[in-house]
């Protein structure tokens, strides 16, 4: 077990980075589904005006994400495990945005868009650890054989 864990913490940062990229995406995706091409430029007007939705859609998703530990590479090692977590995760923080947009009247945010953006991360996000997974499972590793003792410095 300890030799699937990867030498390089940068595994981390790249999975930070991809849920960003992940969500943005996911947003789009779900304005393409849910509006024609008349309304979209309107829409994408509208969530435009308020940055702070996206700010605290993303800095909940990044936080609820690292509470559940889909950034540490252990976690990588399961599959049902990390379907599990990453669904708690798209809907705990679909629960708390929609609990946001409630609160902030200026946020408007329509369930069905909602629900389209935390279903669409949720298959980017665990397709993107799935890669990783295979990835770390199969990477190149040096192999090194040591004989003899070092040399004793004076």
């Amino acid at each position: 077990m300890s030799a699937f864990l990867p030498n390089a913490p940068r595994v981390r940062g790249w999975l930070c980075l991809a849920d960003t990229v992940w969500l943005g995406a996911a947003v789009w995706m779900a304005h393409a589904v849910r509006f024609s091409a008349a309304d979209r430029a309107t829409k994408w007007a509208e969530l435009l005006r308020s940055p702070g939705l996206g700010l605290v859609a993303l800095g909940m998703l990044l936080a609820m994400a690292v509470g559940a530990e889909l950034y540490e590479p252990m976690s990588l090692r399961r599959k049902v495990e990390l379907a599990t977590r990453v669904a708690v995760v798209a809907a705990s923080w679909a629960a708390g945005l929609g609990l946001v947009t409630y609160t902030v009247p200026a946020w408007q945010f329509g369930r069905g868009l909602l629900l389209l953006t935390a279903c669409g991360w949720a298959l980017l996000a665990l397709a993107t650890r799935w890669g990783v997974r295979v990835w770390l499972r199969n990477r190149p590793r040096p192999q090194v054989l040591v004989v003899g003792d070092p040399p004793r410095r004076r």
